[in-house]
């Protein structure tokens, strides 16, 4: 145990030989089970696998770690993964790191000594992190699922169709007394081809339709104050009129405007 107490568990995942194949594993562990803090540093074939994770999991109550750092892939892939394991061992999740040496190392350097080097220094950082790691916990909060969208562009008329539903309404403010915005007035903003402006009008009737989406035109947003998940909105319409809004999240979509990038030379085009 280091001097702070700290029992750092290090477990590297061979992921089949997708791991194994491209890193020296071995040299990896020598170099890591000196680190300070570190307590212990194993490898597994396959730690996402029901076997690896009854391993980790019972390894973790067994060695009375306070800290895990897994080097395995992606945490797109296995971070929520291994986190659970980690609360099931009664390890705080916060208290743990995830590394990944597949996709950053493993995949993309073909030497392996350079493969390796890398994931050394991966693990070296993923170790010095976690030990600034406090336990945190998570809380549940009332929160309203009503969206405010600004901007009736085509970024905001997209979203308001892919978050309505009845149990969600959506209000979106357009500054102009109509909707589509750029992609309203053009015909040709695709790099590769043009875009159909059939496709805009049809998006713009399919929001009107919605009776989960109210449109508020010649509108701006005056103030929005609150924290997560509960914010009140004032939105400020033609002749001073106010409209309050209670919401949970915003979206901003204020669009864009074109840019010729041949009135400078810096971009070299």
């Amino acid at each position: 145990m280091s001097s702070k107490g700290y029992k750092i568990g290090v477990y590297v995942c061979e992921c089949g030989p997708n791991i194994a194949d491209a890193v020296d594993i071995d040299r990896v562990i020598e170099t890591v089970s000196g680190y300070p803090d570190v307590f212990i540093v194993k490898r597994h074939k396959l730690l996402c696998s029901v076997g690896g994770k009854d391993f980790l999991r019972q390894d973790i109550i067994d060695e009375g770690l306070t800290h895990v750092v897994v080097a395995a892939c992606s945490p797109k892939d296995h971070e929520a993964t291994f986190a659970g394991v980690c609360m099931e061992s009664g390890i705080n999740p916060y208290l743990y790191q995830i590394i990944n040496i597949r996709e950053q190392c493993a995949w993309m350097i073909k030497d392996k000594k350079a493969a390796t080097d890398k994931v050394i220094s991966y693990i070296r950082a993923g170790v010095r992190r976690v030990s600034y790691h406090s336990s945190l916990e998570q809380k549940e909060i009332d929160s309203i699922p009503d969206v405010l969208i600004i901007g009736g562009g085509i970024a905001g008329i997209e979203a308001a169709l892919n978050l309505a539903s009845p149990d969600r309404k959506v209000y979106l403010v357009e500054k102009t007394d109509k909707l589509g915005g750029v992609a309203g007035q053009l015909d040709c903003l695709l790099p590769y081809g043009k875009l159909d402006p059939a496709i805009i009008q049809e998006k713009i009737a399919a929001v009107g339709d919605n009776e989960n989406i109210k449109i508020f035109f010649n509108s701006e947003v005056a103030s929005v104050i609150g924290f997560f998940g509960n914010f009140e909105a004032v939105v400020e319409k033609p002749a001073g009129e106010n409209i309050d809004l209670k919401i949970g999240s915003v979206v901003i979509a204020t669009g864009f405007s074109i840019f010729d990038p041949g009135q400078t030379d810096k971009w070299g085009y």
